[in-house]
């Protein structure tokens, strides 16, 4: 069964509630009540047999001998199960921890709920990395749009709204490059020339109306938005030095900024987020080497910044937060990678996942990843030698990767969308990806995620990979109790799974 995913939702259905005796539904009746009897008595002999009881406890055979001896079993049992040898306990659960479970390709897009969500024929919307924003928890996505020939505008849209009626946010936002939502509010930037340029605050709890506030400031970018508070890098207007900023527009009218770190001279940072007290940011190249730095806003006009030094090779570029995990697009000295950090706060202890690796699958990097809740998102493309001969690459694939990040620290990755049109971006929005897609122009497009069986991981105890344990798991493991793999060893075999599985 499948289960729409929610960022405040962690947890749902996890797939479909199974009898003890579950069998195969795919088989027919009679199949299916072989495999219960087969189960029951392979599972009914490993019990036996860890419990030190003796051989006449076992049933010959389900069926008559089943309703004959579990009787007598089952209070024997009951009688002697805080008397298991500790060994035979022991060895048991060790076999069953070190069994090791595969990665699952399980979540997905619903092909019934993908739309088109900019419908306008005069639509000309900007596609690429951070030219367009969703207004998480709002249902609304923004973007900068190419109509008007002298100046780019900003439009929106409910993607709640059946009729995907577009609305009017900025009429004019000159030199707009980067645009973050949340809420209901989203912020860009405006160049209005070389020497004036501005954070643009916009509120849509009214579409038909918004309301729109300047604050000047010097060549922003890395601009993000959570709560009340707007981030980005800048140039210090006296010593040209880049800076950490904050805006609290908690009152429009009254914007304050803050300066949260000034770095030193000649670093600047690769990538920059916020979300809810913190601000991250990433510098790839400094004197002491790439590092993050994680500064705590509680109190926006005294900050605590701590520092990660990222461990060589390693580089973070672009990157992205939300609750307990950041993500980022990064390096090594081989190729990209797109990395994840399970509690990033805690910089003292660390662990730096791998969630995708350029080249690996023949793919190549393009944009993201953006993080809302347990949700990443990335695309990504393959290339190919040009039939014309030419020496440039032309892309034949496009990709749009996803990984459900699991509060314990895990993750399952997945490939949501594959087609031969062009996906230059995507977004997470509460349950649903938004992304560009080029065809004969560039559009936006939303479908909802669904969770599979695998997206929550197994327990290590679920042999058959079906998100139950229960008695089929354990006939499994009594198949092939006091098995050996040995090398060398005669009365040994070859087991199924390499070793380096």
């Amino acid at each position: 069964m499948e289960s729409r995913i929610s960022r405040t939702r962690h947890r749902g259905d996890q797939g479909r509630y199974f009898n003890i005796f579950n069998a195969p539904t795919c088989l027919p009746l009679s199949s299916r009540m072989k495999y219960i009897f087969d189960a029951y008595n392979n599972s009914l002999k490993l019990l036996t047999i860890l419990s030190g009881f003796p051989p006449e406890f076992i049933p010959a055979k389900a069926g008559a001998g089943m309703t004959q001896n579990k009787d007598m079993f089952r209070r024997t049992f009951l009688e002697r199960r805080y008397t298991m040898k500790g060994k035979q306990i022991a060895l048991f659960v060790t076999v069953v921890m070190f069994i090791l479970c595969s990665a699952s390709d399980a979540m997905k897009l619903d092909p019934n709920s993908i739309d088109e969500i900019t419908t306008n024929p005069a639509q000309q919307v900007r596609g690429w990395s951070g030219n367009f924003a969703v207004f998480y928890p709002n249902p609304t996505a923004a973007w900068i749009d190419n109509r008007d020939p002298n100046y780019p505008t900003i439009y929106g849209v409910r993607v709640d709204d059946p009729s995907y009626t577009e609305f009017l946010i900025d009429p004019e936002a000159r030199g707009c490059s980067q645009i973050a939502a949340w809420g209901t509010q989203c912020a860009y930037n405006i160049e209005l020339s070389s020497t004036e340029q501005y954070i643009r605050i916009a509120d849509i709890s009214d579409p038909n109306h918004p309301r729109r506030w300047d604050y000047q400031v010097d060549w922003p970018h890395n601009i993000d938005i959570s709560g009340s508070v707007v981030a980005y890098s800048g140039n210090d207007p006296d010593t040209y030095v880049e800076t950490v900023y904050a805006l609290d527009i908690s009152d429009p009218n009254n914007i304050e900024q803050y300066a949260i770190r000034t770095l030193p001279s000649g670093e600047y940072t690769s990538g920059l987020a916020i979300d809810a007290n913190s601000i991250v940011w990433s510098v790839s190249y400094s004197e002491s080497g790439p590092y993050v730095q994680i500064a705590d806003i509680t109190d926006l006009s005294n900050p605590v910044i701590t520092t990660k030094f990222l461990p060589e090779p390693i580089q973070f570029w672009y990157l992205d937060v939300s609750g307990e995990w950041l993500v980022t697009y990064g390096a090594t000295s081989r190729n990209n990678q797109i990395y994840a950090v399970h509690n990033y706060t805690d910089v003292d202890n660390w662990e730096i996942l791998t969630l995708w690796e350029e080249g690996a699958d023949g793919e190549y990097y393009v944009s993201g990843p953006r993080v809302n809740g347990p949700v990443a998102l990335w695309v990504t493309s393959t290339w190919v030698p040009s039939l014309q001969g030419q020496s440039e690459l032309d892309s034949t694939e496009w990709i749009l990767h996803a990984s459900y990040l699991i509060g314990n620290g895990k993750f399952a990755s997945s490939t949501l969308r594959r087609i031969e049109t062009e996906i230059s971006a995507a977004e997470v929005l509460d349950g649903q990806a938004v992304w560009s897609e080029y065809t004969t122009e560039m559009n936006l497009l939303k479908g909802d995620l669904l969770l599979e069986c695998g997206d929550w991981g197994y327990k290590y105890g679920d042999l058959n990979r079906d998100c139950r344990v229960d008695l089929s798991d354990f006939a499994i493991f009594a198949e092939t109790w006091l098995a050996c793999t040995t090398p060398g060893d005669p009365d040994c075999e070859f087991g199924l799974l390499g070793g380096g599985s």
